[in-house]
């Protein structure tokens, strides 16, 4: 109200008071100041408290004060003295501030037939009227007249109903009857009579509300020139927008590579072979052809850099177990998060005076979020990312589980025994890299005999649900991340292998058998030849050949025995020519491969860092569009008030709907409210109000909330974890909801065919009736023609035509949602005072006050 209400009132009119308390309680009538000219008492809510009147008048908010002076023309109710009317008055004017004014009226509550007269009915330069003694539903229904007979708790509403008319103290209600006339300069009084409704439709509201706000039974399709339609074929949708997604950012996935070529390594040649042939003769013959074969790999081994030398075989043997085999040192089976944290023990070994930093994804999650909001709501973001077209319309996904799926997708269902063995699931359906190995590990016991079947039914489970959500748009782009990511990691694998072969100076079991194998068969040949040389030196020697012939076959001999030994030697070296080839062939592209190595060692880091953050922001995505305008708590009254007794001309009722109609304009009204890119307000506001989430942690986003995307999704430094954390608990921000749902109450009143659809039928006192037998035509009343009952005048005066006849008829209509409030003020023309029944000696005004005597009344 834009008026302070202050009612000075005798002890007798207490029960007025009380009445009037009891409707605040009940939410019908806003505060007001009830005073009996010693103490006043401040109602509001339902509670009074006592304070003194003075303090109440200065810390008032209100641009004005309205004074009204109650007094009733009933034999056991004494008029206020004018001594207390006179100080109140100067109290008033004394306390307020520059430019508020001071509304003054004179109420007097009549009887009908009651011979009890008023002194002061009506005071010059006030606005002074009668309380109409009737009591009507409505202006042209039946009505009761108040007399003698009634009772005290009959007269106290009526006076309660009548009082809040005039001063406008029903909730909602800015003015009074006379806030906005000029009082009359003579004594002259007007009667006056109300009607109020007061229609509470909290509970169709928060069904409507929900209906049109909720995306539990779908997301609404939005206005759009050429029309929108829901996309039917999904999963072509979400596969063409993953596309279009990966193609903005192809270097995530896979960063460049350097190409490995051909170094030209040949065959080993003839000489070579031959001077290797004698370098092994020469060690058979010592014994030693092991030792031979690791020198010649060390003559070939990489000169494996030192950084990477160290990664591979230095101080980080537990990181490169984790990175090649996928396992921990224990044996168990790594998760991502534990191969990401290898990765940056393989990337920073050898570099600690060196940070190395996390590549910035800003732009990768802000173009996620615009991907996956323009599936639901059609809206043109970003041109590489457009709204899919069906024909000339814009198509939308109809279930948000296809484009992010909420909390309420998970997957839970591991029997609680087998929960110790492969560890109790819960999953969103976008959490891929976590769904493999549950599947592996459930697989892995469905192999057991003694928990096969258990296992088996869970891995069923397990399977079938990730069928379900597997043409999710977030599960796509997680699949997507989650197959480069484990891609990177066998790269890595392959090259750190490959490295660790190429940068190794000692051959294996198998080689060193062969060898000395070998070197058997080569010293038999060696002795062999060198026991035939001897027999035929001791035949030439005894002269049992020739010369010619002896050194002739010591030649041959000494020839063949180089042959054999040569062949054998090529033929028994076949594995170590394949290795030493192979061993060049490592050596030759060793640059290529540490080159990889970085690059690939970055690409898991960097898809480490994008898994975890795209869990962050699907799940702020999901929460978000499970409910995007936030938990708002809407529906009746917990406690409903109970209103008996109340006085005809105050009915109250509570709206019903019918559900079909309520479906409809739930459709039609989100056909209206929604347009496309109407998720970016919703979005915008999660992330520009981050930093009130955050607290102290949040300050730097106050300025800059894009920098929200650059946050790692884990880790004690990043703020993404307790960000999605507080969304999840406490919701989205109900100020988008509260802006869409004033358009669409707007758009109801703009419609009002939509509002009359909606509310047919009103309960009231325990029946149903329609909406127009509830209002009785107080929303629209008759120009002209209407009268108030003429008890309240002397009996001379009531058979002159037109006395009480409506001059004044103002309908004021209060609405809170779809709620109302409907008040009929009617009022006749300015009537002498002297022509009111109740009309007593008239006390002349003077000045500033009442003429006679003096006040000792006490400070208010």
């Amino acid at each position: 109200m834009s008026a302070l209400p202050v009612v000075l009132a005798p002890a007798d009119l207490d029960g007025v008071r009380d009445v009037l308390r009891d409707w605040s309680a009940a939410g019908l009538v806003q505060r007001f100041v009830w005073t009996d000219g010693a103490v006043a008492t401040v109602v509001d809510g339902g509670r009074a408290r006592r304070v003194a009147l003075r303090d109440v008048l200065t810390s008032t908010r209100e641009s004005a004060v309205v004074l009204t002076v109650l007094g009733a023309a009933i034999a056991h109710v004494a008029p206020v003295a004018r001594e207390r009317i006179d100080a109140c008055e100067r109290l008033i004017e004394e306390s307020l501030g520059h430019g508020m004014t001071v509304v003054r009226i004179r109420a007097t509550a009549v009887l009908k037939d009651v011979d009890v007269t008023v002194p002061t009915l009506a005071i010059g330069g006030w606005h002074n009227v009668v309380l109409s003694a009737e009591q009507a539903s409505a202006p042209e229904r039946g009505r009761v007249i108040l007399d003698a007979t009634a009772s005290t708790d009959e007269i106290d509403v009526h006076i309660a109903a009548s009082l809040a008319g005039v001063l406008g103290l029903w909730a909602g209600v800015e003015t009074s009857l006379f806030e906005h006339a000029a009082p009359s300069q003579s004594p002259s009084a007007t009667i006056a009579r109300s009607f109020v409704r007061s229609l509470d439709s909290s509970q169709i509201e928060a069904e409507l509300r929900t209906a049109v706000l909720s995306t539990d039974a779908g997301l609404p399709l939005p206005r759009v020139s050429g029309g929108a339609e829901y996309i039917e074929d999904v999963p072509l949708a979400t596969a063409s927008m993953e596309e279009a997604y990966w193609r903005m950012f192809p270097g995530v996935l896979r960063g460049p590579r350097q190409a490995r070529v051909d170094g030209g390594v040949t065959s080993i040649g003839v000489f070579e072979a031959l001077s290797m042939f004698f370098g092994f003769l020469w060690a058979s013959i010592r014994n030693a052809p092991g030792a031979w074969a690791a020198s010649i790999f060390r003559k070939v081994k990489a000169g494996v850099a030192n950084t990477v030398q160290g990664a591979v075989f230095g101080s980080s043997d537990a990181a490169f177990v984790v990175v090649v085999g996928g396992v921990l040192p224990d044996g168990r089976p790594a998760t991502w998060r534990e191969v990401g944290d290898a990765v940056d023990a393989l990337a920073t070994a050898g570099s600690s005076n060196t940070h190395v930093p996390h590549e910035d994804l800003t732009a990768l999650w802000q173009a996620y979020s615009a991907a996956a909001l323009t599936l639901c709501d059609a809206g043109e973001r970003n041109p590489a990312l457009p709204p899919v077209e069906i024909g000339a319309r814009k198509g939308v996904v109809r279930r948000r589980e296809d484009v992010v799926p909420d909390a309420a997708a998970r997957f839970t269902d591991i029997p609680a025994h087998l929960a110790p063995v492969v560890g109790a699931a819960d999953l969103a359906p976008y959490q891929v890299l976590e769904a493999d190995d549950l599947e592996r590990r459930l697989a892995g016991l469905a192999a057991q005999p003694g928990a096969g079947v258990a296992a088996s039914t869970a891995l069923d489970n397990l399977r079938h649900w990730r069928r379900q959500h597997a043409a999710s748009f977030a599960v796509r782009v997680g699949s997507r991340i989650g197959g480069a990511l484990n891609s990177a990691r066998s790269e890595v694998a392959q090259i750190l292998e490959r490295l660790r072969v190429a940068g190794a100076g000692d051959v294996d079991d198998r080689l060193k058998a062969a060898q000395r194998r070998l070197a058997v068969v080569m010293r038999v040949l060696l002795i062999s030849a060198v026991v035939l040389i001897a027999v035929v030196g001791a035949l030439l020697g005894f002269e049992v050949i020739s010369a010619g012939l002896g050194w002739s076959l010591i030649g041959g001999l000494v020839l063949a025995w180089l042959i054999s030994s040569f062949l054998v030697f090529v033929r028994g070296q076949a594995l170590l020519f394949q290795l030493l080839k192979e061993r060049r062939e490592l050596v030759g592209q060793r640059e290529a491969d540490e080159a990889n190595l970085a690059h690939a060692l970055r690409d898991t880091r960097r898809l480490v860092d994008a898994y975890s953050q795209f869990l962050r922001w699907s799940s702020i995505l999901g929460l978000m569009l499970a409910d995007p305008f936030g938990r708002t708590q809407l529906g009746g009254r917990a406690d409903e008030p109970d209103l008996v007794g109340l006085p005809l001309s105050v009915v109250v009722g509570k709206a019903q709907a019918d559900p079909a109609d309520l479906e409809i304009v739930a459709a039609e009204l989100r056909r209206l409210a929604f347009e496309p890119g109407w998720l970016n307000t919703v979005f915008g506001a999660v992330v520009r109000n981050a930093h009130r989430r955050l607290g102290g942690r949040g300050i730097e986003f106050r300025e800059a909330p894009e920098l929200l995307f650059r946050q790692q999704g884990d880790g004690e430094n990043s703020v993404l974890p307790a960000f999605a954390a507080h969304l999840q608990h406490y919701g989205v921000d109900a100020d988008a909801g509260e802006r869409t749902w004033a358009d669409s109450i707007r758009l109801l009143s703009e419609n009002p065919a939509l509002g009359q659809q909606l509310v047919r039928r009103v309960q009231t006192a325990g029946t149903t009736i329609t909406y127009a037998e509830f209002m009785g035509a107080l929303e629209n009343p008759a120009s002209s023609g209407q009268r108030i009952e003429d008890s309240s005048l002397r009996p001379d005066m009531r058979i002159q035509a037109g006395k009480t006849e409506i001059v004044t008829s103002r309908p004021t209509t209060v609405t809170r949602g779809l709620s109302r409030l409907v008040l009929l003020r009617q009022a006749t023309a300015g009537l002498p005072a002297f022509e009111f029944s109740a009309h007593g000696e008239q006390t002349q005004w003077q000045g500033d006050g009442w003429g006679g005597g003096s006040s000792d009344m006490p400070v208010l």
